[in-house]
């Protein structure tokens, strides 16, 4: 785990993750949340505070008012990720997840989810990647997104079909 690249993720270290776990293949779509939403009438974070922190730069993020799930700067499809969703937020849809599906949901923990997005532990520093030049066909990413988000699954997987 880690990047000599990024003061914030020093050192690389080695990290064993002694168990099998399971991981969506893409992230949450709005679709989901929408129907989560529904059937709890669950306010989010955002919604509750009526504002969210959105990133204006490569580094930086500052609160937004008035933005929340349903209330971006931008049109989305019910197939995009679901954005401007607290960890708590989060937390109660995988409860209801949970709940739903008799099955027990959670988020991934950094370990499991670095493991994950780099193809199995594999030296990739991207998706499925190490090359900057080949990181679209992986990924959105502030050079291609537009500064807006995009249906899930629309780009190539990593090793590991996520």
């Amino acid at each position: 785990m880690g990047s000599e690249a990024d003061s914030e993720e020093k050192p690389i270290h080695q990290v064993r993750i002694g168990y099998s776990f399971y991981i969506g293949k893409t992230e949450v779509t709005v679709r989901q949340f929408l129907a989560f939403i529904e059937a709890t009438d669950y306010q989010t974070d955002a919604e509750k505070e009526r504002w969210a922190w959105t990133r204006t730069g490569r580094r930086d993020w500052d609160p937004e008012p008035l933005i929340c799930w349903w209330n971006l700067p931008f049109t989305q499809s019910e197939d995009d990720p679901a954005t401007c969703i607290s960890w708590y937020d989060a937390m109660e849809f995988c409860k209801w997840l949970s709940a739903e599906t008799d099955m027990q949901i959670r988020l991934p923990s950094e370990a499991e989810w670095e493991y994950a997005a780099r193809s199995g532990g594999k030296k990739e520093k991207w998706a499925g990647t190490c090359k900057l030049s080949d990181l679209k066909e992986f990924a959105w990413y502030d050079e291609n997104a537009d500064r807006a988000t995009h249906p899930v699954g629309q780009k190539k997987p990593n090793n590991l079909g996520i």
